[in-house]
């Protein structure tokens, strides 16, 4: 662990300076590292939160499991891709000479099998229903365990060549044929993906999912562009469960404590001896006869990654950076030539709404039409004779009108050519050169 540590410290500002090669411009002074104290704290604390209220809970239930990463994942952590084999074979009937045919995708499966059902609706809970046992036949590393007999230790996939092998000897291989069909792949490593019954912690999501349709319906909530309300809606009523716990050695310990008992009893904590505590009051225990464990397992990494845009400004702490303040354009304007400030007013107005409605040839299309059009084709040619032969007071309004348009016209271009606009922001006879650079400047609203 400590290794990994050191070696993100190396390593980890590689992200950081390709940003600033790009011209991302950034408040760096709030880099935070996801495993820094602060947001280790911030973590905990949705976490407890979430556990107490009952929405986060804990269940025995099939999940996506890589047996290479050792660790079950979530539903967008799952490609697809369409392959497969269908292999028939027969099972004897006991004390008859009848036999009844089946076919499998998964072959290997076979040595868990308790029971043959047939039913016209296919009814896939009649083993549930019956008391049939669950029977696992993988280890976590896709592995058969000891229950498989002769193929015990062996891989997932090379022990299907041999059991088909073994039906041809007992002559109940009948044949096999195509199927093509969905197969989850693991989006990191590759690896087929097995439904594995694990005990998990999820999140409920359907008060959730319930709140986020209501919100966007009655427009508390707006989709942009709108279009995609319907793909919101469809992932907010299809939505299912989170599981947010993993198998893994690196990330955000779950602070969550088990009671040594024969059942399953849990309490979350930031510490061993809050959870004493709320263990004691809960399961009204003495606290000299509580004896807990805590959980080894590991956040997903978007648990916290979600929780980024509030801890970074100090929650739980209800801090003074928890309010966002906006700067303001300038009000004080010149006197001369007020169809140039208006040009570049109207810009400002519409190079921010392109910016929140998310349609960016707009707000680029402004600021092209506000330098080639307003500022070089008009302003500057009415200039010429100003600076040639006007008053000082008439250039002093001109030079004043022309660098606020050029310093505001750069601001608004900056997000879309940082370095360019770095260079020539540098370049302006600016009198206040508080503000180092043009990345860190208001931008003009």
């Amino acid at each position: 662990m400590t290794h990994l540590y050191v070696k993100h410290c190396k390593k980890g500002v590689r992200i950081y300076e390709q940003l600033r090669s790009l011209g991302s411009s950034y408040d760096w002074s709030r880099v935070r590292f996801t495993m820094d104290p602060s947001m280790c704290r911030a973590v905990n604390e949705a976490f407890i939160r979430l556990h107490d209220a009952g929405d986060i809970y804990r269940a025995n239930r099939l999940v996506n499991w890589s047996c290479t990463l050792k660790s079950a994942i979530s539903d967008i952590e799952v490609d697809k891709v369409e392959f497969g084999m269908l292999v028939l074979f027969a099972y004897k009937v006991e004390g008859s000479t009848e036999e009844v045919v089946v076919a499998t995708t998964r072959v290997e499966t076979m040595l868990g099998d308790v029971a043959v059902a047939v039913h016209p609706n296919d009814e896939r809970w009649i083993g549930k229903r019956h008391n049939l046992p669950f029977i696992n036949i993988l280890d976590d590393e896709g592995k058969m365990l000891d229950n498989c007999g002769d193929f015990a230790g062996m891989k997932r996939f090379d022990v299907r060549r041999q059991i088909v092998k073994k039906l041809e000897d007992m002559k109940l291989y009948k044949s096999s044929k195509e199927n093509p069909m969905v197969v989850p792949l693991c989006s990191r490593s590759k690896d087929i993906v097995e439904p594995m019954l694990k005990p998990q912690w999820y999140i409920s999501c359907d008060k959730m999912a319930a709140d986020a349709v209501t919100a966007v319906k009655t427009g508390d909530l707006k989709i942009i562009p709108d279009v995609h309300e319907k793909t919101w809606f469809h992932w907010m009523e299809g939505i299912r469960d989170w599981c947010i716990s993993r198998q893994l050695w690196w990330g955000h310990q779950i602070p969550a404590y088990r009671l040594e008992s024969d059942q399953e009893l849990w309490v979350s904590a930031h510490t061993e001896e809050e959870a004493i505590k709320k263990a004691s009051a809960k399961f009204g225990i003495p606290l000299s006869d509580v004896k807990l464990k805590r959980d080894d397992d590991v956040l997903d990494t978007w648990f916290s990654s979600a929780l980024f845009p509030f801890s970074i400004f100090g929650w739980p702490d209800n801090t003074d950076d928890l309010k966002v303040h906006a700067p303001n354009l300038p009000s004080e304007l010149s006197p001369m030539d007020r169809w140039m400030l208006s040009r570049l007013a109207l810009a400002v107005q519409k190079v921010n709404a392109g910016f929140q409605s998310y349609e960016f040839p707009s707000a680029t299309t402004h600021c092209y039409n506000l330098w080639l059009y307003d500022l070089c084709d008009v302003y500057l040619e009415y200039l010429k004779p100003v600076f040639a032969s006007g008053t000082d007071a008439e250039k002093f309004a001109a030079r004043r009108t022309l660098y606020t348009t050029l310093e505001f016209g750069l601001k608004l271009l900056s997000p879309f050519m940082p370095f360019v606009t770095e260079e020539l922001y540098q370049r302006l006879p600016r009198k206040d050169k508080s503000c180092l650079s043009i990345c860190v400047a208001p931008y003009p609203t």
